[in-house]
């Protein structure tokens, strides 16, 4: 990757491991609540959003449902898509700054 010659089998085995590690038990996490932190969408979850796009990039093939399911944001976890919870929250965070926009304007 990056030109940087060929990938040292080993170190990549070994990160591949260590990867399903912490992902077992994310597994675990997310088979008993919504998201990572709790039943709430918090920025721990969207912290994680972006590693996990590149995970699947990059042709990762993770074998853990409830990760799965809580990346791809399927109808069907927990009855929420990730994916609509984080449009209603950004319009949410856009009606709140509309609505500041307004009150700064009828002090001026």
């Amino acid at each position: 990757m990056k030109g940087l010659g060929p990938p040292d089998e080993a170190r990549v085995a070994q990160a591949e491991a260590n990867l399903d590690e912490v992902f077992a038990y994310y597994n675990k996490v997310l088979a008993k609540q919504k998201y990572l932190a709790g039943d709430r969408l918090t920025l721990v979850d969207l912290y994680h959003l972006p590693n996990g796009s590149a995970l699947k990039a990059f042709g990762y093939k993770g074998t853990f449902e409830s990760i799965r399911m809580w990346m791809s944001g399927s109808r069907g976890y927990r009855g929420e898509r990730l994916g609509s919870r984080l449009q209603h929250w950004r319009a949410r965070r856009h009606e709140q700054l509309w609505n500041l926009a307004l009150h700064f304007s009828k002090l001026m």
